[in-house]
């Protein structure tokens, strides 16, 4: 179950000294009302959360303390922007993931066989 619990202004040291919850725990910074962390049993992840067109969208940014508070201020203004223009990051995301996986394919479909080296 995940519960909602308070916003505070983010900081490295304040995220860090989060518990863990046994479920799962939401917070908001107040500095950028968008941007939210999502601790876990095992993990603390930052997260943008607005809505385009009505519909509510939840974008991952990275993992504490790999990405750091600044950082994921600074990336989730970047997303904020693409939201605000009514583009879909978790659909550019998919489409990106996709194409991959097609390119991926084709590479390989058309490659011809390893032969052994003779020495």
């Amino acid at each position: 179950m995940t519960t909602q619990l308070k916003s505070f202004r983010f900081t490295n040291n304040a995220i860090g000294e989060l518990p863990h919850p046994k479920g799962q725990a939401i917070y908001k910074d107040t500095q950028l009302t968008y941007l939210g962390v999502l601790v876990g049993v095992r993990c603390k992840s930052f997260f943008i959360q607005a809505s385009s067109q009505g519909r509510p969208i939840r974008h991952s940014l990275g993992k504490f303390p790999y990405m750091s508070v600044e950082e994921a201020r600074k990336k989730g203004m970047a997303v904020l922007a693409k939201i605000f223009n009514g583009e879909n990051p978790n659909a550019l995301r998919k489409s990106e993931r996709e194409l991959s996986k097609f390119t991926l394919a084709c590479v390989t479909s058309h490659m011809p066989p390893l032969q052994a080296c003779s020495e």
